[in-house]
């Protein structure tokens, strides 16, 4: 039977989100309202809407935990969200999604880091991602996205895990390397998947910085594995073939 592994952070926002409403009091006064019942029944509806879809029964909701790995690695990860509100009702429709689909979350992983481990562990299960995050595609196997079924092979994980390196993260606030969008990062990368790592680093020395630099960015592009977690501790990615 299929397996779904749901990435719940953004069914969690966007079910919180949904159900806020403002309302005017009269005299200036304006409140801000969610119902929790709306935002249940939202999440509820869209989980039925994916086992009808892949007609299965079987899933696991992963959601993030309160801490991650690559903050300690770049302090300025994710920091522009930090000044984003959360919806009024994301923390206990959160201990509800936890409470009623035993959500799972590692400890210092991303949902995505979460999802790639549990998608890597077995590659002979018959398993699918369900996630609209890009990342996903660094990860080889079956991912649901954007209204379509994707087969990532491991060639094309490394690629796209190689344009992210290089073109760095506005979302997740990690800046690749400078001048290099995905245009030129596309061109780039149009040879042998065994050079792309050289490719990278002589993207990153011309431009006046160093591997390292180009290493951190990569790390922090990179979405974990199965091999790459064990007991609570991270695996860093290492590349192929260092140019030290």
């Amino acid at each position: 039977m299929t397996h779904l592994l749901i990435d719940a952070d953004l069914l969690l926002y966007k079910a919180a989100i949904g159900s806020e409403f403002t309302c005017d009091w009269g005299g200036n006064n304006w409140v801000l309202s969610a119902n929790l019942d709306q935002a249940m029944d939202t999440i509820q509806a869209r989980i039925k809407g994916m086992k009808l879809h892949f007609n299965t029964s079987s899933f696991t909701m992963v959601r993030s935990d309160d801490k991650n790995f690559r903050s300690s690695l770049y302090p300025e990860y994710k920091g522009d969200r930090k000044l984003t509100r959360k919806p009024i009702i994301y923390t206990p429709l959160r201990d509800w999604v936890d409470d009623e689909y035993g959500c799972i979350h590692y400890a210092n992983c991303e949902a995505d880091d979460t999802l790639g481990i549990l998608h890597t562990q077995d590659p002979q299960a018959d398993t699918i991602i369900i996630s609209e995050d890009k990342d996903m595609l660094t990860v080889p196997g079956k991912l649901y996205r954007g209204g379509e079924l994707i087969t990532v092979t491991p060639a094309m994980a490394h690629r796209y895990h190689m344009l992210q390196t290089l073109t760095g993260d506005a979302t997740d606030g990690y800046p690749g390397c400078p001048g290099m969008g995905p245009v030129s990062a596309e061109k780039a990368l149009q040879g042998a998947p065994e050079t792309f790592w050289e490719v990278v680093v002589a993207a990153y020395t011309k431009k006046g910085l160093t591997e390292d630099d180009a290493l951190l960015n990569a790390r922090m592009a990179y979405i974990l594995q199965h091999d790459d977690y064990r007991d609570g501790e991270v695996r860093l990615w290492e590349p192929p073939m260092s140019s030290k």
